[in-house]
């Protein structure tokens, strides 16, 4: 029973030293090379996965954190789904790895950054510039792309969500005619504008209720695709 114990508490020391190397958010001035999510050990095992283990799915949900913490499966458990988050991505990280959303031979792919660079104070016309490119990248006959407004943060600075604001106008532009569907989370998850309290953990995350919000709005999306 000691000994069973004693293993408990080291494993969740090892698990809450492992999530505390993921979850470091860029300090103000932080130079790209220096926020280049390649550099966490989690992200380059997370990214070999996804590259030496590819699945067929029919839907695949892109993106960072947010998109990685939420049991996709469970919460569209009549959508084959793969679940391609990495906890801490950027645009310049996704560009990388989308021939790994390709392979699985989606019908439809969900897509959601953009937070880790602006948390790294990168140029929104950059940011922009980056996702626009990998939207371009994924757009192909027979595939639905639906971007995901970049959600709103809480208690972060205000020029946070500024920035986030003016990413996500450009990209519902971007997605105004049939290249894209967009999908404002913001609307229910931030409705006064910012994270509602009751929908995250810490301010940037999500809580059950969030990802239930978040849920909730993607998928009539999701069938307008899928029965296409």
């Amino acid at each position: 029973m000691r000994r069973s114990r004693k293993m408990a508490i080291a494993l969740t020391i090892c698990f809450l030293a492992a999530l505390t190397a993921v979850v470091i958010y860029p300090t103000r001035g932080t130079p790209p090379e220096q926020s280049d999510p390649w550099r966490s050990p989690w992200y380059r095992l997370r990214y070999d996965f996804l590259a030496n283990f590819p699945a067929h799915a029919d839907l695949v949900m892109l993106g960072d954190s947010l998109t990685e913490w939420g049991d996709w499966r469970a919460m569209l458990a009549d959508i084959d789904t793969a679940n391609q988050g990495i906890a801490g991505d950027t645009t310049a990280g996704l560009l990388r790895r989308l021939d790994f959303a390709k392979r699985t031979g989606a019908r439809a792919i969900a897509v959601m950054i953009g937070v880790n660079d602006l948390l790294a104070r990168q140029p929104v016309s950059d940011v922009f510039g980056r996702y626009d490119q990998a939207i371009g990248a994924l757009v192909a006959p027979g595939r639905c792309i639906i971007v995901q407004s970049t959600l709103l943060t809480r208690r972060f600075d205000a020029s946070l969500n500024a920035a986030i604001g003016d990413l996500d106008r450009r990209l519902a532009a971007t997605c105004s005619g049939e290249r894209c569907n967009f999908v404002d989370l913001n609307a229910v998850l931030a409705p006064d504008g910012e994270l509602a309290a009751d929908a995250t953990i810490d301010g940037l995350h999500l809580n059950i209720r969030g990802y239930t919000l978040w849920r909730e709005a993607l998928l009539p999306h999701l069938a307008a695709c899928l029965r296409r």
